[in-house]
């Protein structure tokens, strides 16, 4: 039958196939997006073991690899409160700094393009 493997089983039901198919139409970005909003949800929900899911959520994210620093470091950042809900103060404090660094080198990298867009501005309103 259409959509059955040889043994029978639906594909679609495959967990690992399911994985697949998402990483081949989504942006690491959007990826760690879902992942950073699953972790927030859990985190608002106080349940038992909301702090556990969200740290494996946030840490599934970061495993996104985005190239996008801010996100980066609000996962990090993220990652740190459940850590420190769950009182591993080790791992709190290694991910708070870790999250620091990441925007302390996105905000530096930014900063010479946001001066020159700057001066370019003034340059063109003084020359007109």
């Amino acid at each position: 039958a259409v959509g059955e493997s040889s043994d029978g089983a639906n594909p679609f039901e495959d967990s690992d196939m399911l994985a697949a198919l998402e990483s081949l139409k989504t942006t690491p970005e959007e990826r760690a997006e879902r992942q950073k909003a699953k972790g927030n949800e859990a985190m608002r929900s106080r349940e038992p073991h909301a702090a556990s899911f969200a740290v494996e959520r946030y840490s599934e994210g970061l495993a996104e690899r985005p190239r996008d620093a801010r996100l980066r470091a609000t996962l990090l950042a993220n990652r740190a409160a459940a850590h420190t809900s769950l009182r591993n103060w080790r791992r709190a404090l290694d991910d708070a700094k870790e999250a620091l660094a990441v925007r302390a080198e996105h905000e530096a990298r930014a900063e010479p393009e946001g001066c020159a867009a700057a001066a370019a501005a003034a340059a063109g309103a003084e020359g007109g």
